[in-house]
């Protein structure tokens, strides 16, 4: 039997420059196979955008000062998070993109693993690859 993958329905503003928006246009997000509502979301607008910008703006100049060992706790903090939520984040997935669980759970951990994996490398580590094959070439 397969396993459901409803979440209940809840309205989402979205996040610029350290607080939560809910000013812009309502949408609703449904689900593409059945067309049942999963959701809602608040549109940012021209001024949201540009907001996000200034901030991003503002943030890269504070963290790329910041020591390589506080850089390295935002991304486990960071992965942390996305591996405690995984399976919300899999399963809103599926249901918007209607794809199966297994599929969406797979794709929810690439991120988790490249943030993971980017921390690992600000420790020094690197892994291991095979030497690149000589390659010789050759002309008739």
């Amino acid at each position: 039997m397969a396993e459901m993958t409803i979440a209940p329905v809840a309205t989402h503003g979205f996040f610029v420059d350290g607080r939560w928006q809910q000013d812009g246009d309502l949408i609703e997000i449904r689900a593409p196979y059945d067309g049942n509502l999963i959701g809602r979301i608040t549109q940012g607008r021209k001024e949201h955008a540009e907001a996000a910008i200034a901030a991003a703006v503002k943030a890269f100049g504070t963290t790329r000062r910041l020591p390589a060992f506080e850089r390295q706790r935002v991304l486990r903090q960071v992965s942390a998070f996305m591996t405690e939520r995984k399976e919300e984040f899999a399963r809103t997935l599926a249901q918007e993109a209607g794809k199966p669980i297994k599929a969406a759970r797979i794709e929810v951990e690439v991120p988790s693993s490249r943030l993971a994996g980017i921390y690992r490398r600000t420790l020094g580590y690197r892994p291991p690859f095979p030497p690149r094959p000589h390659r010789r070439h050759h002309s008739i």
